[in-house]
């Protein structure tokens, strides 16, 4: 090959790439070329608006159907088009399904197979679904799973997990008798230590629930007649992995290796979380930032992955953007998740 057409090459796939924007989920975001630079206000302006019954899903990839609906024939060219985050998305090429239903033209099904969503990004999607050019789009919101603290719906499974030894029906009861949400509980357990018992973090955080030192002291206190091990404090983070591998420290010398007290002793600092979040002066700081509900769940994971004052110190700074914020970074992507996983454990899912 020639030194000119190498460099037609280069000077070529560098004028692709500067045409792409920031990446998303479906592809690049909105082309230089002004054909590609509707405004997404402009364009859902006049629309009809729904919500798929699916939900956003974030820790793992998955298979997202959009199921059309129109009241006259959808017809075979009709127009599709994605907005991420209020961006427009123009891909490159489209790994998309598109089936049209023969026994009720009225319907159709968008089928994206695979699909990856990153939990420490901003995912704002909606779908635009035009029968012609003159129509108004309808616009099908994907809405982020929803997992509520308090409530009582059951396990449905935790697949892909098979816990030995821990039973789905001694969970539920701890999160019934704690007044917390079983897949609630499940997701924290999925999140923090994959159900395993014996898991233990660089913090030193120990069981099924990853409790950490400091939360430790404030479980004891409502728990006194828990047994702990006092010389932990004093262990590396590889001298306790060791001695905890090693069968040196079992449940007998510190609760956290119980299977049944982790999880009682997860549900209480919950409760002890969501507590130091309804003291009057803290309720006030949250009534002043958010106009509409104060989303509390996302607030208690937070606290539970990266401490109630750090939190508090981005709800203040950022507003409604606190999660957000460059310090709660990770704990974004662990509300997230768990958030995705309580969605996928619980029954009655349309409901969440």
């Amino acid at each position: 090959m020639r030194i000119s057409e190498k460099l037609t090459i280069m000077a070529a796939a560098a004028i692709l790439s500067s045409c792409a924007g920031p990446t998303s989920p479906f592809g690049a975001q909105a082309l230089v070329f002004s054909e590609f630079r509707a405004e997404p206000q402009k364009l859902i302006k006049h629309a009809i608006e729904q919500e798929l019954s699916q939900r956003q899903v974030y820790h793992t990839p998955f298979d997202l159907v959009l199921n059309i609906e129109d009241d006259e024939r959808i017809p075979r060219n009709f127009r599709f088009e994605i907005l991420h985050n209020g961006k427009r998305i123009q891909r490159w090429w489209k790994s998309e399904k598109i089936v049209l239903n023969p026994k009720n033209p009225r319907t159709a099904k968008v089928v994206f197979e695979n699909l990856s969503l990153l939990p420490g990004r901003k995912n704002e999607i909606t779908f635009l679904y035009y029968r012609d050019k003159d129509s108004a789009p309808i616009a099908y919101k994907f809405l982020p799973p929803h997992c509520p603290l308090r409530t009582s719906r059951s396990i449905a499974s935790i697949n892909p997990f098979q816990p030995k030894g821990l039973e789905i029906g001694s969970l539920e009861k701890i999160a019934k008798e704690n007044k917390i949400n079983p897949s609630f509980l499940a997701a924290l357990v999925a999140q923090e230590s994959s159900f395993n018992p014996m898991a233990i973090s660089w913090a030193k955080a120990i069981g099924l629930t990853q409790v950490t030192p400091l939360a430790n002291e404030d479980i004891l206190r409502h728990r006194p007649d828990w047994k702990h091990d006092p010389q932990i404090k004093d262990l590396s983070f590889l001298e306790l992995k060791a001695k905890i591998m090693t069968k040196g420290l079992t449940r007998e010398q510190d609760w956290r290796l119980d299977e049944a007290k982790s999880l009682e002793g997860g549900s209480i600092y919950l409760n002890l979380l969501s507590n130091y979040w309804k003291r009057p002066h803290i309720e006030k700081v949250l009534d002043k930032t958010f106009d509409k509900d104060i989303p509390l769940t996302d607030i208690l994971l937070a606290s539970y992955n990266s401490g109630a004052f750090r939190v508090k110190r981005s709800i203040m700074k950022k507003k409604d953007k606190w999660l957000e914020s460059k310090e709660l970074k990770e704990a974004r992507k662990y509300v997230m998740n768990i958030k995705s996983y309580c969605h996928a454990f619980s029954k009655n899912q349309e409901t969440l």
